[in-house]
Formats: structure tokens, C-alpha cells, sequence
């Protein structure tokens, strides 16, 4: 699972769905600023709940002091070859640099499962 800003919403929502963990499940949540990291006792809960899921934060802003910095494609540590499903939630340009990602990895999920969004106004 790969959450930009409040892409997280879904993920938050089918997390509390599972009753156990079918497969591992590893999240990276990206944000731009410390201030927009929401829900992390949402995800602290279900990490406790569901012993398959793991997850890790991640901010854009270099001046933040969060230990990981940079974008979700910079912290996809130990990223399986193909035999796993993804899912992605976030901004058009989040959403597209992910598919560039792992397309010039040479990556093809077994299934590949996103959304874009886009403010309604100006």
C-alpha cells in the first residue's frame, strides 16, 4: 500500500475491514509536511491488531526532522519482484511517478490498483 496525503483515507478504511492479515501488508505514507501526518495511532492500532502489517511515514520537506525523508518510491525497502499486489492512493503526480518507478525497475505488480485526486476547485 502506498498513501500520498489524504490518499491514506481508503487505506485507513480497509484496514479496519481485515479481521487478520491475508498476506503481508507493508504501507508507505508520504507527506509534504510533519503537520500533515494524520491517523499514525490508526496505523500504530492496526499494526497492533494485524501481525502481518507493517508500515513506515515518510515527509518531502527537507527541513522537517522526521527520520525519512524524500518520496514513497525512496523508502520501498526490500520491494518483492512482481508477486505481490499493489495499491496506490494519492496525487496525479504521486500516482505517475510510482508507475514510472517501477516501470523502469523492470517491476510488474500482479495486480495494480490505484486512484488519482484532485482538488475540485482552484
Amino acid at each position: 500500500m502506498l498513501a500520498g496525503g489524504t490518499g491514506l483515507a481508503p487505506f485507513l478504511s480497509m484496514l479496519d475491514q481485515l479481521q487478520t492479515a491475508p498476506h503481508p501488508i507493508h504501507m508507505v505514507y508520504g507527506v509534504t509536511k510533519d503537520e500533515d501526518l494524520v491517523a499514525c495511532d490508526r496505523l500504530d492500532a492496526a499494526a497492533a491488531r494485524l501481525p502481518g502489517f507493517t508500515y513506515a511515514t515518510c515527509v518531502t520537506d527537507p527541513a522537517s526532522p522526521h527520520p525519512r525523508h524524500g518520496y514513497v518510491t525512496q523508502h520501498l525497502d526490500g520491494a518483492p519482484s512482481g508477486d505481490f499486489d499493489l495499491y496506490l492512493c494519492g496525487p496525479p503526480a504521486m500516482v505517475e511517478a510510482v508507475r514510472g518507478h517501477f516501470a523502469a525497475a523492470g517491476i510488474t505488480p500482479a495486480s495494480f490498483r490505484f486512484e488519482k485526486f484532485n482538488p475540485s476547485g482552484v
